[in-house]
């Protein structure tokens, strides 16, 4: 199986830059950055710059980049879509909390992925999605993730249905991955029965190693789209 290069993006303010290490923050997810650092621009990370970064995360949580590019800040403006990934880091109310340095607000008809609001902790590792209104961005779905937890996508290429828990191959533009389940897996609009060459599957989980040789899955969704 070809490695799995799972492209990973985060948007935010350049903290804790050490330029020796080759190594900064943003909404308290360490950026390495020691492998790209002699072809960004000049200037280019620096503390307080807004910046947006791709990369693969390592199993430690890490994202190590591999392309840094100036961005545009949310600013106090409006957009119908915007999302922001990091970690909490102060719980303003029952329903407002600071993810990274952004405002996220939620209510009652905030859907939850995997947590609960009472999850909603310093600490606490989560995407948010929603619009931005006023700078806040007030979140239609909050989805929570462990720091080792990663997401793959492909098409299922091959699947071992005879052997419990089943093992099946995703394909996508990064090549192939196996995938192994297990007696925690959770499958939503899909059962692994029912798991089969072609379909569109997507899968949260934890890599066994850190060249994501097998990923091992928590959650198998079906992709409809």
């Amino acid at each position: 199986y070809k490695r799995q290069i799972l492209v990973y993006e985060v948007s935010g303010f350049v903290a804790n830059l050490d330029p020796d290490l080759k190594t900064f923050m943003i909404n308290g997810l360490k950026i390495d950055y020691s492998t790209i650092a002699g072809d960004l621009s000049e200037g280019i990370p620096a503390d307080d710059l807004f910046v947006e970064v791709e990369g693969r995360l390592d199993t430690g949580g890490a994202m190590i980049a591999e392309k840094i590019e100036l961005e545009e800040e949310l600013g106090d403006g409006d957009a119908d879509v915007v999302e922001v990934m990091g970690f909490v880091t102060n719980v303003i109310s029952d329903f407002e909390s600071t993810v990274g340095n952004q405002v996220v607000q939620f209510d009652t008809n905030t859907l939850f992925v995997d947590g609960r609001p009472e999850d909603i902790q310093l600490g606490a590792k989560l995407e948010a999605q929603g619009s931005l209104i006023d700078g806040i961005i007030i979140a239609d779905e909050i989805e929570f993730w462990q720091p080792d937890q990663i997401e793959v996508e492909g098409i299922v290429t091959e699947v071992d249905l005879d052997v419990d828990p089943i093992t099946f191959t995703l394909r996508n533009q990064a090549g192939d991955q196996l995938v192994q389940t297990d007696a925690e897996t959770v499958y939503e609009d899909v059962v692994k029965e029912e798991v089969e060459v072609g379909m569109q599957i997507e899968v949260k989980g934890v890599p066994l190693d850190i060249d994501v040789s097998v990923l091992i899955a928590d959650k198998v969704s079906l992709e409809l789209e």
